[in-house]
């Protein structure tokens, strides 16, 4: 009972440090929206921040952040494109939940996202990844 108080002002003073460090954009912030960029167009990015797709990732978000840059990754959560070269397509090929017939011409699939046990574990793994 005695350490409950102490406890509680620690788990306290820990969310605060938390929720001070998550960035929050402010109004006037210049963006890239850079979706099908190439490595090249996201290097050269002069804006505040700028939005690309999540297979850049790795390569481009410490040459931003040196620069003093914000990333945000960009990643659906219920299509994926199966002509990609993205590492994880084999895991949802494997899970068998595309919805067969919903490609949009430009190789996406949409996904049965009401088959959460198969689902979750490949978008956590690429918010991981982000």
């Amino acid at each position: 009972m005695k350490y409950i108080l102490p406890v509680t002002l620690l788990a306290s003073s820990l969310l605060v440090n938390v929720e001070a460090a998550r960035w929050k954009p402010k109004p006037g912030l210049t963006w890239d929206y850079l979706l099908g960029g190439n490595k090249n167009d996201i290097k050269n990015s002069d804006r505040d921040v700028a939005i690309f797709d999540l297979e850049y990732a790795e390569a481009m978000v410490p040459i931003l952040h040196k620069r003093g840059q914000k990333a945000v990754c960009y990643f659906s959560g219920g299509t994926t494109e199966y002509n990609s070269s993205r590492p994880d397509i084999k895991d949802y090929k494997k899970a068998g939940i595309e919805i067969k017939g919903t490609n949009d011409g430009w190789g996406n699939y949409l996904l049965d996202v009401k088959n959460k046990k198969k689902l979750q574990p490949l978008i956590r793994k690429r918010f991981q990844r982000a």
